[in-house]
């Protein structure tokens, strides 16, 4: 590997140890803390961004909507080989080029840079991997060394909440991989100068009142209108069966022998 390439890129050497400070048991206690004093009003806010003016896309190369969105599916053979793939073109018809004789559509990953703040990690630079919310995981056994559960999503910012709320409820709590799936979801997002909270129309009401009351905006989204990410999952049982669910949120399906 080009040392140059690897000491400009994102996910550079350092990246192992900074993932192992933040999900180490004094950070999360930390990070909980600070949450339960936030105020949703007053997020904190990173350094001073300069603005950067970009020129749009022409409105009729590509069409960005809800359906213009990420592909995530599963595989896992007789053999036990397992294809976890989450595919993006980030637009609907990604840069809206084809690369010739292939009748493959390139992506617009670029726009997962950052522009406005050249000391932030994820500025443009050459020899760097943009930041991107996909997450394809396959989590293994700790006791067993073996695949315990395959799970991926479509669904922009959205991808790394669904997939950690299912992961929480099955594996935390033993809940049914099919009812944690079919759970109301929540997302939290910056709206402008403060936080605001998304969630499906079928949550607890109660729930939504409470966040209120606690100074967060709140936004409703039906189940069907393509927000949440589609959550498809494979969990494989004790007695060596595999069941797989496919998130009826979006046009998802789930087969096998």
């Amino acid at each position: 590997m080009n040392p140059e390439v690897s000491k400009a890129a994102a996910d550079s050497s350092e990246s192992p140890d900074r993932v192992a400070r933040l999900l180490s048991a004094a950070r999360l206690q930390e990070l909980a803390h600070a949450a339960m004093k936030s105020d949703a009003k007053s997020p904190t806010t990173g350094p001073a961004e300069s603005k950067v003016s970009l020129a749009p896309l022409p409105a009729d190369l590509i069409e960005e909507n809800a359906l213009a969105s990420t592909t995530h599916l599963l595989v896992i053979d007789r053999f036990g080989n397992i294809g976890c793939v989450t595919q993006s073109l980030g637009f609907h018809f990604g840069c809206g080029v084809m690369a010739p004789g292939t009748g493959f559509l390139l992506n617009n990953d670029m726009n997962n840079f950052g522009y406005s703040n050249s000391k932030a990690i994820n500025y443009v630079a050459p020899g760097k991997w943009p930041t991107s919310t996909i997450g394809p995981t396959i989590v293994m056994d700790e006791k067993t060394g073996k695949p315990r559960l395959v799970i991926g999503a479509p669904g922009g910012a959205r991808i790394p909440s669904a997939i950690l709320q299912v992961m929480i409820d099955v594996l935390d709590f033993q809940r049914p991989l099919d009812e944690a799936i079919l759970a109301p979801r929540f997302h939290i997002r910056r709206q402008n100068k403060s936080f605001a909270v998304d969630f499906e129309k079928t949550i607890d009401p109660k729930v939504e009142a409470e966040m209120k009351t606690r100074g967060w905006l709140t936004e409703q989204h039906d189940d069907k209108e393509f927000y949440f990410g589609a959550v498809n999952a494979a969990l494989f049982m004790p007695d060596g069966t595999i069941f797989g669910v496919a998130d009826q949120r979006r046009t998802s399906d789930a087969g096998g022998q």
